[in-house]
């Protein structure tokens, strides 16, 4: 939900189901944790597929990303085509980091996208605890990559790193985009499209995105099996879902909810 005020919120907005029956105790939290830094890493296609107008949109999508971001964020970059290359780590200072965002060139014969996200997810899970995410700028297509699309959603999801996908218009609704975004609880955005910085920046809990932690009384026994969660949520006739599945080993449970933008 964004463009609303989220000072109303409370614990009625939210609904918590185990296996389809109510969870009870709900308590909404503030996060307001100074060390819940953001680490974003950017993995940016520069292989010859990806046209000259489409480079110029994504890298003025990833400035847009950039400049609405607070000096405490972490950013870095990769570039892929035939090899996956870190241009800047999270120590790089923001003008390197955009110098080289501007040095990125098509070229290379060989598209290693899901090498690139792997890469990316691993590089994110060397960092401590933290808000994270993956911002891939590509076209979808993919050669010689040693991961599929399963291995990279499933590494993603395991993790808990959204990755979410800024791509052309013509392949947005790519299957393996989609799966690779839905299973880790990232988005596919239009590079270039109106809002579509602020939304990506929003989704990463990241910008004036309001944290908060939800709390709940859990009734599940810590018996190693899976169990499937929702999270419901409605607030000034704005609705959402959310669902997983997970194992637990205690009786209660945190939830982040980092989509909330405040105005």
């Amino acid at each position: 939900p964004r463009g609303e005020g989220t000072a109303s919120l409370t614990e009625e907005s939210f609904q918590v189901l185990e296996d389809g029956i109510a969870a009870s105790g709900l308590k909404l939290l503030r996060a307001t944790d100074a060390k819940d830094t953001l680490y974003m890493v950017f993995s940016f296609d520069s292989s010859r597929s990806i046209g000259r107008e489409t480079m110029s949109r994504m890298k003025k999508t990833a400035r847009e990303v950039i400049s609405a971001t607070t000096p405490g964020d972490k950013i870095a970059l990769y570039r892929f085509n035939d090899s996956v290359i870190l241009l800047s780590d999270f120590t790089s200072p923001r003008g390197e980091l955009l110098k080289n965002l501007e040095s990125i060139q098509r070229h290379g014969n060989r598209t290693l996208l899901y090498n690139a996200i792997y890469d990316s997810l691993e590089r994110l899970k060397k960092e401590p605890a933290g808000r994270k995410a993956v911002i891939v700028f590509t076209d979808g297509k993919d050669e010689g990559s040693g991961f599929t699309a399963g291995d990279v959603a499933r590494a993603a999801r395991e993790a808990e790193i959204p990755v979410h996908f800024v791509c052309p218009a013509r392949i947005c609704a790519a299957k393996s985009l989609e799966r690779i975004a839905r299973l880790s609880g990232g988005r596919v955005v239009l590079s270039g499209a109106g809002g579509c910085a602020r939304g990506l920046l929003g989704s990463t809990g990241g910008g004036t995105a309001a944290h908060y932690l939800l709390q709940y009384d859990s009734s599940l026994q810590p018996d190693d099996r899976a169990h499937q969660l929702e999270v419901r949520f409605n607030h000034n006739g704005i609705a959402d879902r959310d669902t997983r599945t997970s194992r637990l080993e205690r009786t209660a449970m945190d939830i982040r909810i980092p989509h909330i933008t405040e105005i």
